[in-house]
Order: structure tokens, then sequence, then C-alpha cells
């Protein structure tokens, strides 16, 4: 813990000050601690060495298994048998968006599209209706497709969200992934702090500007399902007057309506957009080796009360994929951990009934769902992001002291050059000194 690492720390430090005295008496005190304090943190280290060495035993055997499920489902994948079927889940595949392309895009909320955007208030919901349609409203087509300019564009990384989430975090949570961060609240901030530049410079530097995440807002055309209608009468938070729709005329594809395929005695849609998400999450685990899922979880944790997130999570992991949680800090898991020991796939909610009973219908049986539900989230992904590992946690150290040194009005603790892993950073130079003291806690 932190006491363990202080107290190496200030064995070390005597370790550096005392060859340095000139006073003997204070040169023999400081000696008598640095070794003394060295003796026991070696005691010290062998039950932590023991600790340390089952929980990477433990890991070794987790990233075994989800290899095994990885090869098992991309051996096992096959394309649909209807031409069409196979041809529009190639198609959604192809509908990844790059980080630039999302910068891009929050940048111009509040300026160039949805002038009363405001971060704390505005749900994807909210953009979805009053930006997202509104600009792909001329090509009828999903803004996936409008922001890279019609060229297919394979993603490396399928988020999972809820549209109740604020659009803030979602694409918070987005950069945190992309920058190597478990939690997204710092970067948050920096939004609302209009820092997105730096952001942008800092992707650069790393990389990762270029990077693709399929993220379902972007790219489901919601031409071909919601526009049309706003049958809740769901409300701007801010302006409390209800969303417009859209008036472009194209035909809406849910998911029974002709031309139809039979799936286990159900009819489903060909040309729905809604009802392939698993199929394309197989497609593009099968095609690339390296693709994840990224679980962006709003801070009321309401993404667990969604049918389509929870079915998502669930495939992901029987595919093997890496699920990456973001989550707004770790108090905010405190909050709530509680909550997902009572989970029950019977209870969730979607925006439409049929979505539900789409699910419902792909489960033998809702018990044993919950159980491997929470099994999941509580067993493994929870505790795999509490028990991250030293250079993790050095960052999340790194990045508070950011954010401390930003609002003491020192700028320049969000140079790009102090950008994590992106250049020598002092901070972080000072935080990986006393790392390996922080790996004997």
């Amino acid at each position: 813990g932190a006491a363990t690492t202080v107290f190496h720390g200030w064995t070390l430090a005597m370790g550096l000050v005392w060859p340095c005295l000139d006073s003997g008496w204070l040169r023999t005190l400081a000696a008598s601690v640095h070794y003394v304090g060295f003796a026991i943190a070696s005691a010290w280290s062998v039950g932590a060495f023991g600790a340390a060495l089952h929980e990477a035993r433990k890991r070794e055997e987790k990233l075994d298994r989800l290899e095994r499920k990885r090869r098992a489902s991309t051996e096992g994948w096959r394309k649909a048998d209807d031409a069409r079927w196979h041809e529009k889940v190639v198609e959604l595949a192809g509908r990844g968006v790059t980080l630039e392309k999302l910068l891009d895009f929050y940048e111009g909320l509040g300026s160039k599209h949805m002038k009363h955007f405001d971060p704390s208030k505005h749900r994807t919901a909210d953009v979805v209706r009053q930006t997202i349609i509104p600009m792909s409203s001329g090509e009828k087509a999903s803004l996936a497709q409008v922001l890279m300019d019609g060229q297919p564009t394979r993603a490396s990384k399928m988020v999972t969200h809820n549209w109740a989430n604020l659009f803030r975090d979602l694409i918070a949570a987005v950069l945190a992934d992309a920058l190597g961060s478990a939690e997204f609240g710092d970067i948050a901030e920096l939004l609302d702090r209009n820092q997105i530049g730096k952001i942008r410079v800092w992707l650069q530097d790393l990389g990762k500007l270029h990077d693709t995440y399929w993220i379902c807002a972007f790219a489901v055309n919601q031409h071909s399902v919601i526009c049309g209608g706003n049958p809740y009468g769901d409300k701007d938070p801010v302006l409390n007057i209800e969303h417009p729709t859209c008036s472009c005329g194209l035909d809406k594809k849910w998911n029974t309506m002709p031309p139809t395929i039979k799936v286990d005695e159900t009819e489903l849609s060909i040309p729905c957009e809604v009802n392939k998400f698993d199929d394309m999450m197989k497609l593009l685990a099968a095609s690339d080796p390296n693709f994840e899922q990224v679980v962006a979880i709003d801070s009321e944790f309401n993404l667990f009360t969604r049918a389509w997130c929870v079915a998502e999570l669930v495939a992901a992991h029987e595919m093997g994929l890496r699920q990456n949680l973001k989550l707004q800090s770790q108090a905010n898991l405190q909050d709530y951990e509680d909550t997902l020991k009572k989970l029950d796939i019977r209870k969730m909610q979607a925006s439409r009934k049929e979505d539900v009973d789409e699910i419902l219908r792909k489960i033998d049986s809702p018990e044993d769902f919950n159980e491997e539900l929470r099994n999941l989230l509580l067993n493994d992904l929870i505790p795999a992001w509490k028990n991250i590992d030293t250079s993790v946690q050095v960052e999340r150290i790194d990045w508070a002291l950011r954010r401390a040194m930003l609002q003491a009005g020192e700028p320049d603790a969000w140079e790009p050059s102090s950008a994590p892993e992106a250049g020598p950073s002092l901070l972080t130079m000072a935080l990986r000194f006393v790392q390996g003291w922080m790996a004997l806690s």
C-alpha cells in the first residue's frame, strides 16, 4: 500500500543522503536507517514476491483460456449461407472511425454543430438526434461513412456503450483507451477545458491518431432505423424541447422486415443493421487477431441495465476477445459494485421490445446466463481492472499530479512533451523511479 511505498522511498533516500553528510553522527544515523530499512524491506519482499508470483500465474492462466477461446472462435467462424446477409455484415464491419475524425467531430460540437451543446448534460442519445442524424441526412448513410468519405474502414476495437451516457464521457473513454489510461475522468476534464489540441498532439506522437473504433451511434445508419420518429417524446436537456425528427424518407429496416432469412424458427431481416452485431464481431475477430472490445461504463453504471450492452459483453467473452473496461474512477466503481451482484438479463431494457426479445431468443437459460454474467464481471473483469500492474498505477498517479498542477495554474503540466509515454516527463520519470518499491507493496 501507500505506507509501504513511503517506507521504501524513505529507505532509498537515506541511502542516497548519508554518504554526503559532513557530520559523523548524522552519517551514522542515516546509514543505520538505510541498512536496517533495507533488511526489513528484503524480508518484507519475500511474501510480496510470492503473492505477485501467484497473481502472475493467475493472469497467465486467464490469458491461456482467452487464447483458446479466441482460437476456437476464429477457426469455427463461417460466413453466412445467405450472400446478402454476409454482404451486410461485411459492410457494417467496415464502418470504423479514426480518432482523428472523432476529435474533429467533438471539437465541432458547440460551434459548427449543436451550438447549445453542454458536455455536462447532453447524452449520446441527444447528440445522435441533434447532430449525427442531421449531419448524415443528405447522404442517408451512417455518420461513419460520411466522416470517412465513404471509404470502408475496418475497426481495430469495438466500443460497447450506453446511449444514456454523457457523450463527453463516451469520447473520453475512447481517448483514455488510446492513451493507455484505465480511467476516463481526467480525460473528460481535459475535454471540458478545451484541451483537444493537446490531446490531438499526444495521439499523433504516440502514433494513435489513425487508430479505428467501431461505435454504434456512428456506425449504424440511423436513417434506416430511428430518424423518422421520436415515440417516447425525448427532449433536449438544455432546450427542454422534443428532439426533431428527420424527413429523409429512407425506408426503415427493423428486425423482421423483409426480405428475411429464417434463424432458429425466427424470420430475421437481411437489410436490418441492428440484428447483426454478433456476426460482425465474429467477422472482425476472425480477420484481426488483435481485435478488442472497449467497455465505456457510464458514471451511474446504467450500461449494465441495457440488454444490448450486456449481450455484447458476454459475446465478446465467449469469442475470447480482450475486454478493456473504462471507468470514470476507482471511487465510482466502489459506489456501484454491489449492484452488479443483482444483474438479471430478464430485467434489462432496450429502446424497443423487439430488441429484448431478439436477445432473449438466443439465451437457452436466463439463470445460467445471469450466473455467467455475474461471474464474468465480479470474478474476472472487475478484479482485473482493480489489480492492474504497477506501470498503470504509476500512470494513474501521473494523471492525478498533472490534474492538480493544472488546477494550480501550471499549464505546462499538460504540454504535449509531457503526454503519457510520449516524452521525458519529469513526473513520469520520478514515478518510474519509485515503481520498483511500489511493486513490493
